[in-house]
């Protein structure tokens, strides 16, 4: 398998670019996605981005200014991307916690119950049963039903307490979060 480059004069050249690696999500041999940030010496807007390997090479795929691509997980056609994104709506800028990418496009996804005036969660962690039941965590619990993104409002108040603190998984019948403590939380969701 190919790497994604990385240069050789990195971090001792103006300019040159490094690489940090979150997670990776396959698809199959020749469709693999990889959640990463770049560091490029000198730039203070370094940008997370997803690499995409098609069986061949990795190519870099922007998706936003000033935060890294920590988690990567499939939910029907749509792969899903933690990665805190800046939005642009009716002229009002947004901090978003989640991007999906379709295709070759990619937009910031707004979670449902953030007021006007709360900062947008910090989501670090996906995880899933299909397209109608995604989990994502870090500072604050969401859940997609295939139609939207909400906060889980019941979420215990220890799985909300820092960013990289919280991660998310689960099995067929239960949803699964753990916390500092080390502490964990079942929800049961299917009998």
């Amino acid at each position: 398998m190919v790497s994604p480059a990385i240069a050789t004069e990195y971090p001792n050249q103006s300019a040159s670019i490094g690489y940090n690696y979150y997670d990776f999500w396959f698809d199959g041999p020749n469709d693999v996605w990889i959640g990463a940030t770049a560091d490029q010496i000198g730039n203070t807007m370094d940008g997370g981005l997803a690499f995409h390997f098609n069986g061949t090479n990795f190519a870099p795929f922007p998706v936003n200014p000033g935060s890294a691509v920590y988690s990567v997980w499939r939910g029907g056609a749509s792969l899903w991307l933690a990665s805190l994104h800046l939005s642009f709506a009716n002229g009002v800028t947004m901090t978003v916690p989640l991007q999906r990418l379709e295709g070759s496009t990619s937009e910031g996804v707004q979670v449902q119950g953030i007021g006007p005036n709360d900062s947008s969660p910090f989501f670090t962690t996906l995880w899933g049963r299909g397209a109608n039941d995604l989990w994502a965590s870090g500072d604050n619990v969401g859940h997609f039903d295939g139609q939207q993104w909400t906060l889980v409002t019941d979420a215990p108040p220890a799985t909300r307490s820092g960013p990289l603190d919280s991660v998310v998984t689960g099995d067929a019948g239960s949803v699964w979060l753990t916390a500092p403590g080390p502490r964990f939380f079942r929800r049961v969701t299917a009998p």
